[in-house]
């Protein structure tokens, strides 16, 4: 696998965002963050070093779910030289008080950064009773070449522990297990069974196995997905995920996906789902994907529906136009364009697009500064509403303590959003829109009034001014209203 050298601004963007004081936040990016580096990408040495002194404080922190992730993202970056790294490791795995999940995630760690050669560094507590396969399993996790099943060295799937069951179905996913690993049958008939426990975490877990690996899918194991309403909720979501691995069973569950799944309340459900269709597509797909986009207000949800629709333009004319029709109302440089221009790239709707952007009028949020009290702020491209994955939107150094800086102003100026938001919205309502699309923009407004979170926020007011035409007169007055708005936050 070639290594793939990640941005200056994704690389502080990330590290910002798992410096976040919101769990949720610093969770996901973590799981992102193992995703780049199983795909291959890697840090420049100075934003690695910055990266890894995060994931350690991290790593000392009190949540299971961080520490876990925080190991498991320090097991991809860190190696055998990184003493404070390894130390760290060393020392949250050998505490009296350790849980196991996140002992086998020092195992594991361990295992892949010493390449299997000095696993033993890491002391398990005495008064913990670890399985050996658990430890054989790590070792599979990074190992290359996974040795056949010999005689009765079998795991007994009804009889073994929970966590360990759990971590072998870990290798299931990651297709580091044996064949027959759970008995003289194939592991993809044995999953079935597993599936059907009764513990909400093994039945997860099996799903999730189904879904990594590539020669499993919904036939494999034995939860009716027609009974997701009475599911557990993290199984739900991964139900979900698995139907949409085969176009077959988009098509054939298709109901589920789009009157259960698109228009769930859970957050993790519809971005789970989205990124499971962003490369697939069937003929009944394109009404429900444009509703869902015209709705969506989770911002990283939308890029990926953005991602399916502009991908698939050629496939369906209801893509092609929702696209066309839709571009100019995303500002220049956001993610949302970005986006589109990269699904339909080497496509006459691609040119066509980038026609409309040379002739296109820009908003404020466009124009270079037009007097000296515009200079002073000092913006240099729009993406601080449009792309909050995005670093550098407000500041010519385009940092992320720029960006966190500005997001602590704006939370401690509550009762200023709230005025901006009541002036925009009455604003808003003279302008010439459909029902529908008004109706979205006031709702992300009002939503935006409540919610208390920045990042959030955030989102929200991107939601507004990717759906506001740029050209118009009220459109204008709006910009100038967050221009106000924004000067109380300029940087010095």
């Amino acid at each position: 696998m070639n290594n793939l050298l990640m941005s200056k601004q994704e690389s502080e963007l990330f590290i910002y965002y798992i410096n976040s004081k919101e769990s949720y936040i610093v969770k996901r990016y973590l799981q992102k963050l193992e995703m780049y580096f199983r795909l291959g990408y890697i840090f420049s040495t100075q934003d690695r070093n910055t990266l890894i002194s995060s994931l350690i404080v991290k790593a000392y922190g009190t949540e299971k779910d961080i520490i876990r992730w925080a190991i498991n993202v320090l097991a991809f970056i860190t190696s055998y030289k990184d003493d404070e790294a390894i130390a760290c490791i060393k020392k949250i795995s050998s505490a009296v008080d350790v849980d196991p999940d996140i002992l086998i995630s020092c195992i594991s760690a361990i295992c892949r950064i010493t390449k299997n050669r000095n696993s033993n560094i890491i002391k398990i507590p005495s008064d913990i009773d670890i399985d050996p396969k658990l430890i054989e399993l790590c070792r599979w996790q990074s190992g290359r070449n996974i040795p056949a099943i010999q005689g009765n060295n079998r795991l007994n799937h009804e009889k073994c522990a929970d966590l360990t069951l759990k971590t072998a179905l870990i290798n299931l996913g990651m297709e580091k297990l044996p064949e027959n690993y759970f008995s003289q049958y194939q592991n993809s008939d044995i999953i079935g069974d597993i599936s059907t426990s009764e513990n909400k975490i093994i039945k997860q877990y099996s799903i999730w196995a189904a879904l990594e690996n590539k020669n499993l899918g919904i036939d494999n194991i034995k939860v009716d997905p027609n009974s997701i309403e009475s599911l557990d909720d993290n199984v739900k979501i991964w139900i979900v995920r698995l139907l949409c691995k085969h176009q077959k069973t988009i098509d054939n569950f298709y109901d589920i996906i789009a009157d259960y799944a698109m228009v769930s309340p859970s957050d993790d459900m519809r971005l789970n789902l989205s990124i499971g269709l962003i490369d697939k597509f069937i003929e009944k797909m394109p009404k429900d994907m444009i509703r869902w986009s015209l709705n969506e207000n989770v911002h990283e949800i939308s890029l990926n529906i953005l991602k399916h629709i502009s991908f698939f333009h050629q496939k369906s004319p209801s893509y092609n136009d929702h696209i066309d029709s839709q571009f100019l109302l995303y500002r220049k440089d956001s993610q949302e364009r970005e986006t589109i221009l990269s699904g339909c790239k080497g496509t006459s709707l691609w040119s066509t697009l980038r026609t409309k952007e040379v002739k296109e009028n820009d908003g404020f949020l466009g124009k270079l500064p037009s007097s000296e009290s515009d200079k002073s702020m000092t913006i240099n491209n729009n993406n601080f509403f449009n792309s909050p994955i995005q670093a550098g939107a407000f500041s010519a150094q385009g940092s992320a303590a720029n960006l966190a800086e500005v997001n602590n102003k704006i939370q401690n100026n509550t009762d200023k959003i709230s005025e901006a938001l009541d002036s925009s919205k009455k604003i808003i309502e003279t302008l010439e829109l459909e029902d529908d699309k008004k109706e979205i923009i006031l709702n992300n407004i009002d939503k935006a009034k409540k919610e208390n979170n920045s990042e959030k926020r955030i989102a929200l007011i991107e939601r507004v001014l990717g759906l506001l035409p740029a050209a118009s007169g009220a459109a204008t007055a709006l910009n100038d209203i967050i221009k106000t708005f924004l000067t109380d936050f300029t940087l010095g």
